[in-house]
């Protein structure tokens, strides 16, 4: 009896060790989140020097992770991400501002045409003009002040147009009319300024407009720039009703799985079905992106047994792709609250990641139509970014680990593209139309 308790006991060790092996193998070669960053502390100030060896230790650091986190790279680098490193290694001086590896950096990312792939730089002191910007069939237009309206035609002397081509190597992107808003929308910040070469070592920025009446230079000073605080403590997720016009409108500006969403969704689809609206718009023309079980959570209160918000995905563990069927997802329906009628969503080229997951979800299912404009990356892609910071400039560096796809997989070739093409501005007005 006593042998075999010892038995049994040595079978148990071995089981336990073999356990914390495996565990110890997965944490160390498999888990797509070992060694991300934890916290993120300020980048290095752009004008710090870094010598050859720190350069090419921060370009080489992106490279290995690349190599060993993105879906794209589990065969091998990319020839042209791999060429544009070698390039930017050959350039390297005995020192190296973090400036220049930030952009050596993002000329390197950009390669992965990955919308969710590229480097960030995080200021310890942000600093920015007093001023917004928005494209316009093909345009650069100040939105504020006495010059809302005007064209902008060059910063510092230095053409918008030649400004936009330069930001085109750094950026990383899936389709161009999200990288033009990208471009207009920062360019207030000092950081990104620099990023495009536009000098701004005294502070100040000469940006010249295209007025009604010719132009018109405006002398813009950098300031602290507002904290993305302000914008947080607006509600992610408000709705309206419309009853006169059958319009119920659920603005989500942001993919936030939580309490409030829930709540509010439901709040939401009480008030739909009390006043009798057959009409509903999703507003999603400012949301970046975020957690994707937002749209299963909206599917629980359409008419549906089960429906797919994915066409299936493929995830990086170490040197293996783990393969995702989509399959149909049953829902646990709120019967009492079961929506019926007509769904539209609003899309702009903010919509990003998880928010356009959202619209191709209600379009591939043929849910409902999409009115605004092409969203700003495609629907099948890479996402779920697992976050680095270099050792030694300090740039935040994010790499996708999984490549999503969408619903219906014949048009894995092809944006959001909306049913209702109208400029984003216009989408709610488009849906009153269609609506009366």
């Amino acid at each position: 009896m006593n042998r075999l308790l010892k038995r049994f006991g040595a079978g148990i060790l071995v089981l336990l060790l073999l356990a914390g092996l495996a565990f110890v193998t997965y944490k160390a070669f498999f888990d797509p989140y070992r060694a991300t960053a934890q916290q993120v502390d300020p980048s290095q100030p752009l004008d710090r020097l870094l010598t050859q060896e720190q350069a090419r230790e921060d370009l080489d650091f992106i490279l290995k992770r690349l190599k060993e986190r993105h879906p794209a790279t589990l065969d091998g680098i990319p020839l042209s991400v791999l060429d544009q490193y070698h390039l930017e290694v050959d350039a390297l001086a005995e020192q190296v501002s973090v400036l220049q590896v930030w952009q050596a950096a993002s000329r390197i990312t950009a390669r992965m045409h990955d919308g969710h792939t590229g480097m960030r730089y995080d200021a310890s002191d942000p600093l920015g003009i007093a001023a917004s910007f928005e494209v316009q069939q093909g345009e650069i237009l100040r939105r504020d002040g006495e010059l809302a309206g005007s064209t902008l035609v060059a910063i510092n002397g230095i053409e918008i147009q030649e400004l936009y081509a330069r930001y085109l190597q750094y950026a990383s992107f899936e389709l161009e009319h999200s990288a033009a808003y990208n471009f207009a929308s920062r360019l207030p910040q000092q950081d990104f300024l620099d990023l495009i070469g536009v000098d701004t070592s005294n502070n100040i920025v000469q940006m010249r407009f295209a007025t009604p009446t010719g132009e018109q230079t405006e002398q813009l000073t950098f300031q602290t720039a507002t904290s993305p605080q302000a914008a947080q403590e607006e509600p992610f997720i408000t709705y309206e009703i419309d009853s006169a016009g059958d319009l119920g409108i659920l603005t989500l500006n942001q993919c936030i799985y939580n309490d409030l969403y829930k709540e509010t969704l439901q709040a939401f689809f009480q008030e739909v079905k009390e006043q009798e609206i057959q009409n509903i718009a999703i507003d999603l023309r400012q949301n970046g992106g975020g957690n994707s079980m937002v749209v299963n959570e909206f599917f629980r209160y359409l008419d549906l047994d089960q429906a797919a918000t994915f066409g299936g995905s493929n995830v990086r563990f170490g040197p293996y792709l783990a393969k995702f069927s989509a399959g149909g997802q049953p829902y646990e329906k709120f019967s009492e609250l079961t929506y019926t009628g007509k769904i539209y969503i609003l899309t702009s080229p903010k919509t990003f990641s998880s928010a356009t997951d959202f619209g191709a979800a209600i379009s591939d299912n043929r849910l409902g139509e999409i009115v605004g404009e092409t969203s700003g990356n495609m629907p099948t892609s890479y996402g779920d970014v697992l976050a680095f910071v270099t050792p030694n400039a300090r740039l935040i560096f994010y790499v996708s680990h999984k490549q999503f796809f969408r619903v219906d997989q014949s048009k894995n070739d092809l944006p959001l593209i909306p049913d209702y093409e109208v400029p984003a501005d216009k989408a709610l007005e488009k849906v009153l139309e269609l609506v009366n």
